[in-house]
């Protein structure tokens, strides 16, 4: 990549894209989750986490 810019400058828009990537935060920071589903009003729930 080449940029007249500073390499700081250009650290520091690859640092904020990192941190506003919801994908690459929920790799790094997982965090349980579990799924229901309501069908023809009664509610299942998997209670195992994902």
């Amino acid at each position: 990549m080449q940029s007249p810019d500073t390499d700081h400058a250009v650290a520091e828009v690859v640092r904020l894209a990192h941190k506003g990537c919801f994908l690459e935060q929920l790799v790094s920071q997982p965090v349980p989750m579990r799924s229901s589903l309501t069908l023809n009003g009664s509610t299942y729930v998997d209670d195992q986490p994902h």
